[in-house]
């Protein structure tokens, strides 16, 4: 660039050049044959000139300036640019460390051989090892030992042939407590296919796993219990065939007669078995229930009182009660939830047998942040109350775990169990809206969660229901009853006792029937005696039409479910009453005189 130029000379028009960003780097030489003085040289330089030549100018030295400048100036861009991209790259690199570091997946980077180079955030937070115990250790420390060697054979064929491998695994926390955790494995190489890392990253599924395990063991449970309700209620039928056959002969025979000792034989074993049709029942969730406000202390109190009484001296038995202050009422049927408790101890004493220091313990709080029930799938917005029935004696097996609700399940020997007992615990947890869960560990012992919803003080009207007192049987002369139920077995006998005790009765083989009868008879009928579960029209649905042709009809409707299963939704019927099969016949008789002096 010439100094002296017409209009604009040299450095104004560098100067101009040096403000323009695409040109500030293009590298400029001063040539002049007239400002050759310091302070023109000086001038050139400061616009940003790389060197100031006089004229004359020898143009081999002028030419090897410029050759030299110019692969300066090539040599400078290249290395902005390489600048540039180490920069971007770099600025990569941090935005991908900071994704790895802040992703909800534990990452964990190892070399060739294993050692560990780097984790994540999620890692520290899932294993509970920080960043220090991991790095330069082996992923082996994590192993749960739920996987075998041939596991992780397999594993790594599939790692070295494919570059990749992804499954669930059982890993263990630092604190000992074993997850699953859904992992991917991939191999890093070089260009020469060499592997020269290996990158994991899981996510802990032992939530979604146990709440997949659940629903599974809920629909499976609600399957056995439809089908457990179904044979219990055609069995509670032939029960009460039986029992109502054998009341008939007792009236029947001798006071003397050697049978009379052969009938009450007979009718303890229909006893015994309808205890266990009960529990049955109350497994398939259908049981028979008297729902009511059970202030949980008290309640409490009495079942330690009890359990104590059946536990040996050396077994160490502890409970602890929430302060006194705190209210904890729960609404449920006390008996069936003091033979749930009652059940759960028992199973506690008999699992500490052969324990050098057995202990039972039993806390009661309401539903507190222990991470133990995350997994649980309580109702938000629901206070519980939570009893924990802990002892330390031999646990149970996993393979175990998922059977221990299922009915006649049991591992205990022949004799010593009928499986019933857990079951039925699960069932009337179940139709109480509560949760029953298990954890245990062989060797080390068992824990059973149980909780209730609590009443809060709106729902609480301190009343409970009383237990209704039986009347003396009544002369039936002159009074017929329409008798309805499916059952032939429990028809027959039971017609021919109400006849025994002077009653007219018309018997009906389904609802159908019955309707047909009562509205020839609805003169005469009194009473009418229906079973729940009929052919075309059921008890409850049949009371309703006996009712809109009669609307002071008294109903006795007998059941080996639920009052609920009765009425449903909606309320009890007024002039009505419900007996639990197989129905003892004094007790049918006086509730019947009952009904009719209430009418």
């Amino acid at each position: 660039m010439d100094v002296q130029m017409p209009g604009m000379n040299g450095f104004e028009t560098v100067e101009v050049i040096k403000r323009n960003r695409h040109c500030a780097r293009i590298p400029v030489i001063f040539l002049t044959a007239i400002s050759k003085e310091s302070r023109y040289i000086a001038r050139g330089y400061s616009v940003g000139a790389i060197d100031y030549l006089t004229k004359p100018v020898d143009p081999a030295i002028l030419q090897a300036k410029v050759a030299a400048f110019v692969e300066l100036y090539r040599t400078q861009e290249q290395l902005r640019e390489e600048i540039a991209q180490r920069k971007r790259a770099e600025h990569r690199l941090l935005l991908a460390s900071r994704a790895i570091e802040n992703t909800v997946e534990g990452v964990i980077i190892t070399d060739a051989e294993g050692t560990i180079l780097s984790v994540n955030h999620a890692f520290q937070r899932v294993t509970g090892y920080s960043r220090e115990e991991a790095i330069g250790n082996n992923p082996r420390m994590l192993q749960s030992g739920r996987q075998d060697a041939a596991f992780y054979r397999a594993m790594w064929r599939q790692l070295t042939e494919e570059g990749s491998w992804s499954g669930r695994v059982w890993n263990r926390r630092k604190n000992g407590e074993i997850y699953a955790e859904h992992l991917s494995i991939t191999a890093i190489r070089n260009k020469a296919g060499e592997v020269t890392n290996y990158v994991g990253v899981f996510s802990d599924i032992s939530r979604e796993l146990s709440m997949e395990e659940q629903m599974v063991q809920a629909q499976k449970m609600q399957a056995i219990g439809t089908l457990v309700g179904g044979i219990a209620h055609d069995f509670n039928n032939l029960l009460g065939g039986i029992t109502g056959n054998i009341y008939l002969a007792e009236q029947k025979i001798d006071a003397d007669s050697p049978a009379r000792e052969h009938l009450r034989q007979i009718d303890k074993l229909c006893r015994s078995s309808a205890r266990m049709i009960a529990q049955l029942l109350a497994f398939a969730r259908k049981g028979m229930v008297t729902m009511q406000e059970v202030p949980l202390r008290p309640f409490l109190k009495e079942v330690f009182r009890l359990a104590r009484l059946s536990i040996p001296e050396n077994i160490h038995f502890t409970h602890h009660l929430p302060p006194a202050g705190e209210r904890l009422t729960v609404r449920g049927d006390a008996t069936q939830l003091q033979q749930v408790m009652l059940n759960l101890i028992n199973n506690a004493r008999d699992a500490v047998a052969g324990t050098p220091e057995p202990e039972i313990a039993i806390t009661v709080s309401t539903t507190s942040d222990d991470p133990r029930l995350e997994r649980l799938q309580l109702r938000e917005g629901e206070r519980y109350a939570h009893i924990t029935v802990v002892d330390n004696g031999c646990g149970i097996p996993q393979e175990n775990l998922p059977h221990i609700f299922e009915p006649f399940f049991t591992t205990k020997e022949v004799g010593k169990g009928s499986g019933l007992g857990l079951a039925m615990c699960y069932g009337t947890i179940e139709s109480h809206h509560g949760i029953l869960d298990v954890e245990s560990t062989v060797g080390r012992g068992t824990s059973f969660h149980l909780l209730l919803p609590l009443l809060d003080d709106a729902q609480s009207t301190g009343a409970t229901e009383q237990p209704m007192e039986a009347a003396p049987a009544a002369d039936g002369a002159g009074i017929t009853i329409l008798l309805a139920d499916d059952a032939e077995n429990v028809r027959t006998p039971c017609a021919e006792f109400l006849r025994d005790l002077g009653y007219s009765v018309l018997e009906a083989e389904d609802g159908k029937e019955a309707l047909a009868l009562f509205t020839q008879h609805q003169q005469e009928v009194a009473l009418a005696l229906l079973d729940v579960v009929m052919p075309f029209i059921g008890g409850p649905q049949l009371a309703r039409r006996l009712r809109e042709i009669k609307p002071d009809l008294p109903v006795i409707f007998v059941t080996g479910y639920d009052r609920s299963e009765v009425f449903g939704s909606q309320e009890a019927m007024e002039r009505s009453a419900v007996l639990t099969k197989p129905c003892r016949y004094p007790a049918l008789a006086a509730e019947i005189a009952r009904m009719l002096r209430s009418g």
